[in-house]
């Protein structure tokens, strides 16, 4: 959610870069303006789905990461356990990794969940710009 916060703090000022100081605003219902603005925000928008995509793509190579650790460590905890005796004091120790390995699968789980929902809300608030600049508004004339 911070990254998500951060490049949105860099299309500020990106977008701010770009404004034209000497007008006081743009007016939407000129084509000049409304062009300017649409197609600004698509490239913003489209430069923060890439890298929210990138971000996921990373989050997906660790949760696979993560899954191979917490199964090695399954087969070496069944070894410990499969063997003569019992080692009771390696075996808490490894619990206490499967139970952080557990969290931390957890809080990936939940941040994959909200970077996807993110990313789906990107995608129709850029389908509904479209359809406006597509489709302009009667209203306006």
């Amino acid at each position: 959610m911070k990254i998500i916060l951060a490049c949105f703090l860099i299309f500020l000022l990106q977008f701010s870069n770009c404004v034209d100081f000497q007008k006081n605003n743009y007016d939407l219902t000129d084509n000049e303006d409304h062009v300017f603005v649409v197609k600004l925000l698509f490239e913003k928008l489209t430069e923060l789905l890439n890298k929210t995509t990138k971000l996921d793509e990373s989050l997906t190579a660790l949760n696979q990461r993560v899954a191979t650790i917490e199964g090695n460590l399954n087969s070496l905890t069944g070894r410990i356990n499969g063997g003569d005796g019992r080692i009771n004091v390696l075996n808490s120790r490894f619990q206490d990794f499967d139970n952080r390995i557990n969290s931390i699968n957890s809080r990936l789980g939940s941040l994959d969940g909200q970077l996807k929902a993110n990313k789906i809300d990107l995608i129709q608030r850029m389908d509904g710009l479209e359809r406006r600049a597509i489709i302009p508004d009667s209203g306006l004339n």
